[in-house]
């Protein structure tokens, strides 16, 4: 665990490139590059958009490295919801 955790935040650092925070353009090669089975099946920049918005907390038009942690927790609890299912 040790090492997805340390994955995890290189992640965010590297794509941030020094700043505590994503911006658009951050985010979106962030998710596109990383994450890219979160928007399967489309190529829309609108759903990059919209993804920032929903977890932009604060309405700052960037992302926190809290607020990319939300993000995680999601992907890991939908993950978690899908191999339960498969399991019955």
């Amino acid at each position: 665990m040790d090492k997805a955790i340390k994955t995890l935040v290189t992640a965010f650092q590297d794509s941030a490139r020094g700043s505590a925070e994503l911006g658009k353009d951050e985010f979106e090669n962030l998710i596109r590059t990383q994450l890219p089975n979160i928007l399967t099946h489309t190529k829309d920049d609108e759903a990059v958009a919209d993804l920032m918005r929903q977890l932009d907390s604060n309405k700052d038009g960037k992302i926190s490295f809290r607020e990319y942690l939300d993000l995680i927790g999601e992907v890991g609890r939908c993950l978690s919801q899908h191999r339960l299912s498969e399991q019955h």
